[in-house]
């Protein structure tokens, strides 16, 4: 097994899976929220993964506007330091 810590932001609103798991969600109430990249640290088996990320703008008559995604994947030493 390894230590992954999975780092991303996202405009306006981030929903980060991890094989299938939703391990970050949007703070709905907190529409500049990607300003600051939300982290979770995950123990994960041998083999591939699959990573997958849903962006949204906060307002649906923003839909013309563009998305935006910015992440990471940091595997971990057995201290926890990348």
């Amino acid at each position: 097994t390894i230590q992954a810590e999975f780092v991303f932001a996202g405009d306006n609103f981030l929903t980060l899976y991890v094989d299938g798991d939703q391990v970050i969600s949007p703070t709905l109430t907190k529409p500049f929220g990607y300003r600051t990249a939300s982290s979770v640290t995950l123990t994960l088996g041998a083999g591939d993964h699959i990573i997958g990320a849903m962006v949204q703008n906060a307002d649906p008559s923003w839909a013309v506007n563009a998305l935006g995604l910015i992440g990471a994947v940091w595997i971990l030493d057995s201290t926890g330091n990348r």
